[in-house]
């Protein structure tokens, strides 16, 4: 896509009460040494790609009575969910695993369209800022620290109770995005109006390509996916091979065959001689740790 500039106000936004909004990303790559093989120059290869997109917004829709959501006083909260990425080199994407609830908080008035779920713990907090005066005010609230928190929008819902709640498809101009919520918060500070920001991370797939595949959202959430950096090769004297990897799953159970793979140019063929299964706390997610015993024919 060549470069484009227009203006602000009439960009296409699936949202409404956009403030401000970016789209940005970033490609690894690993160089290879190869020119000490004949006939054979050194080259890259492409690893993960990931972006995120950053969205500000009001926290109210336009012609409401209360734009400060029933405080009186400064008011927040806020959510940040803990996103375990692995790597899948088959389909080439970064996969985002987020923690379900999110280290969460909230202070001072209850604010309408948010909910706490589980509220742990209350300090008392203290805001005083001078900058302006002595006869600044200041505010002395409680906060309250916990889990799982609820926004009822505008403009984007969320709901960090559960893992699957957290993928999005975010349109921005002439983007459609496939993202993981990272985080959330709202504040207040009368006269000014409810103000809100998230934070999304998302996998740039292709990176470039124009035959790219596109994921459906289903299947970030559902899936199964040998993670290419969890695989160690070693070679036995009688020339079998020792294969350990990691593959993860939204299932307690393996779907495919480990049994014959192909890595790195080389076919093996084997047996599951270890196995075992762990689950990732905070999420839906579960290692199988498997090693195989094989022989392996180049191709």
């Amino acid at each position: 896509m060549a470069c484009e500039c227009n203006i602000v106000g009439i960009m296409n936004m699936a949202y409404p009460g956009i403030i401000s909004a970016s789209v940005n990303g970033s490609t690894n790559f690993i160089y290879v040494l190869q020119s000490c093989i004949e006939g054979q120059p050194d080259t890259f290869l492409k690893g993960p790609s990931t972006g995120s997109i950053n969205i500000s917004a009001y926290g109210y829709a336009a012609g409401t009575p209360d734009k400060y959501l029933g405080v009186g006083c400064p008011s927040r909260a806020g959510v940040d969910i803990p996103l375990f990425t692995k790597f899948d080199c088959e389909r080439n994407l970064t996969r985002f695993l987020p923690r379900r609830g999110g280290t969460a908080y909230r202070a001072g008035d209850p604010i309408a369209g948010i909910t706490l779920v589980n509220e742990l713990c209350g300090f008392p907090v203290v805001d005083a800022n001078a900058s302006s005066g002595p006869f600044s005010p200041y505010f002395m609230n409680t906060q309250f620290q916990g889990t799982g928190l609820i926004w009822t929008g505008p403009p984007i819902s969320i709901d960090t109770t559960s893992t699957a709640n957290l993928a999005y498809d975010i349109t921005i101009g002439p983007f459609n995005i496939q993202a993981f919520l990272n985080s959330f918060s709202i504040e207040i500070n009368p006269p000014t109006g409810a103000r809100v920001n998230y934070s999304f991370q998302y996998s740039i797939q292709g990176c470039g390509d124009e035959n790219a595949e596109f994921i459906p959202i289903e299947e970030l959430t559902n899936f199964e996916f040998l993670a290419c950096d969890t695989i160690s090769i070693s070679y036995q004297a009688n020339g079998l091979a020792t294969l350990d990897f990691t593959v993860y799953s939204t299932n307690n159970t393996l779907v495919n065959n480990y049994n014959t793979m192909t890595i790195g140019g080389v076919d093996f063929e084997g047996y599951i001689t270890s196995y075992s299964l762990v689950p990732i706390p905070g999420t839906v997610v579960y290692e199988h740790k498997i090693q195989v015993v094989a022989i392996g024919n180049p191709h």
